[in-house]
């Protein structure tokens, strides 16, 4: 088995700051404690910094690629079309390969299920956006027929309609507003409905208590979608009493008791979405919080797996702007200002 864990933007400065966040700077997350360490660099075909998209592409299918397209060569540039419809051009997954080999595959977020990172698993697209039809024919007009949104491709795509668990956010873009107010399709269509159609192993789950009560032995393929868009903070699913939203630690034991039913093995991409959605809106506090859930979700599954059968990998796509400095004592509160004074007088 493999289990590829990533932080999105997760970056150095963000684990030496949450190593103070989890009880001090001496402190390791989990996956600090494994055997080998290495170091990425991260640039795309045409960026310098590159985004989730393109990396999902170069960590999942081996192949670097434009920005802001996903399971595509770099003969697609984002947004066309003509190119996304060339087969030629798409680029295939550690999950095609693990399942064209006999194994189950599966995937698990806390951002939408069709986000860049998840969507690496299985989709070629030219633009990371055309989450669902009404965004592609947006982006395509005319161009868009016989295209597949994201959504569709999870569904019913190559790779997209063999994955054997799929849970995380991103509800929205199953539905035409007909069966759920929030829906953004615009096709009339109900892509949660058709998926427990297609065979009656096929299981749905859109709460925690409901995740937590599947029985793995009994269940053919598994979808959770939790939230209308990307799952919340884990504080405030603390914060909120009537949460209903697995933690990525529940989803992730849930994702594997399910895929080790399977005799020949399994492939499994889980995301700590959050870390860079956090650091996106300047929240360091809450990017730390979600880069301790990854710590939690990478230390369960160490526990319910055999080292000698499974391979754990911990990576990030990219990093972020963030920084730790100002000579704070050891043990000093991150988040506090520092002691000394800059020119302008402040902290």
């Amino acid at each position: 088995n493999i289990i590829l864990f990533l932080g999105d933007g997760m970056g150095l400065t963000t684990l030496a700051a949450a190593r103070s966040y989890i009880g001090g700077e001496e402190m390791k997350l989990s996956f600090e404690e494994f055997p080998f360490t290495g170091l990425s660099k991260t640039y795309s075909v045409d960026k310098i910094v590159p985004d989730s998209a393109c990396t999902s592409t170069s960590y999942l299918c081996g192949v670097k690629a434009n920005y802001g397209t996903i399971g595509v060569n770099a003969h697609v540039q984002r947004g066309d079309c003509q190119a996304m419809a060339n087969a030629s051009n798409h680029v295939f997954s550690l999950g095609k390969w693990a399942m064209d080999g006999g194994k189950a595959a599966g995937l698990v977020t806390t951002t939408r299920v069709t986000h860049a990172s998840p969507a690496g698993v299985y989709a070629h697209t030219a633009d990371r956006e055309w989450e669902n039809n009404a965004l592609l024919v947006e982006g395509c007009g005319e161009q868009a027929e016989g295209l597949q949104d994201i959504a569709m491709q999870l569904i019913y795509g190559e790779v997209g309609s063999r994955l054997k668990v799929m849970l995380g956010g991103g509800k929205r873009n199953f539905y035409d507003p007909e069966f759920y107010d929030k829906g953004r399709r615009s096709d009339g269509r109900n892509l949660v409905e058709e998926f427990e159609g297609l065979d009656a192993g096929n299981t749905f789950v859109k709460t925690q208590k409901k995740l937590l009560k599947v029985n793995a032995t009994e269940t053919g393929r598994l979808l959770g979608l939790f939230s209308s868009g990307h799952m919340h903070y884990h504080v405030e699913q603390l914060a909120d009493p009537d949460n209903n939203e697995p933690t990525l630690e529940e989803m992730t034991e849930k994702a594997i008791e399910v895929l080790q039913t399977e005799e020949n093995g399994y492939f499994l991409f889980v995301e700590g979405g959050k870390i860079d959605i956090s650091h996106h809106d300047t929240m360091a506090r809450i990017a730390l919080d979600e880069t301790a859930e990854l710590s939690k979700a990478v230390k369960r599954a160490r526990e319910i797996t055999n080292p000698e059968d499974t391979l754990i990998v911990v990576t990030s796509d990219h990093s972020h702007t963030f920084s730790v400095a100002g000579y704070q004592p050891r043990g000093t509160d991150i988040f506090g200002p520092a002691k000394s004074q800059a020119q302008d007088n402040k902290p």
